[in-house]
């Protein structure tokens, strides 16, 4: 798996690491995460920065669509594809939930992420991370003052 990490020279240490102010759209970050059945390590996305600054809104990164949770063909048409050879970060084609935003606390992702910067993996491209935002802008599922509040009108 490729990461920012590998981009940097031998000799990289904590003393050079990168300090993260704050997480751009398109952050793909891999961690821990309570919010699954059962915890686990996952990858998702950065969608952007609640208005209030408090929290994120993020989009889980699945290996494949599960079927039980996705079981509607709405669901599943809010999957979009990532395919490996595009987004390096990735051992394999996934897909990106865009069916649902999970809240996460802002200032908690930037402590974890500050401590160990390889849970950055990279970042969509500006094209990528534009199609996710449409297709979340068009899903029935989420709300939308729940889209307005991460600032996804406001592109």
């Amino acid at each position: 798996m490729s990461t920012f990490k590998n981009l940097f020279p031998e000799g990289f240490n904590d003393a050079n690491k990168i300090v993260y102010k704050n997480l751009e759209k398109g952050t793909v970050l891999r961690m821990f995460v309570q919010d699954t059945n059962p915890p686990k390590v996952k990858i998702f996305i950065v969608l952007g920065l609640h208005y209030n600054k408090v929290a994120l809104g993020t989009l889980f990164v699945n290996s494949e669509i599960n079927e039980n949770i996705n079981f509607s063909t709405e669901l599943q048409s809010l999957q979009y594809k990532l395919y490996k050879d595009e987004c390096l970060f990735l051992n394999h084609d996934s897909y990106v939930d865009c069916s649902n935003i999970q809240q996460r606390d802002n200032e908690t992702i930037l402590i974890k992420v500050n401590d160990d910067n390889t849970r950055v993996l990279g970042c969509l491209s500006p094209e990528t991370f534009e199609e996710i935002r449409k297709m979340i802008i068009s899903a029935e599922t989420i709300r939308g003052r729940y889209k307005k509040n991460f600032g996804l009108y406001n592109e």
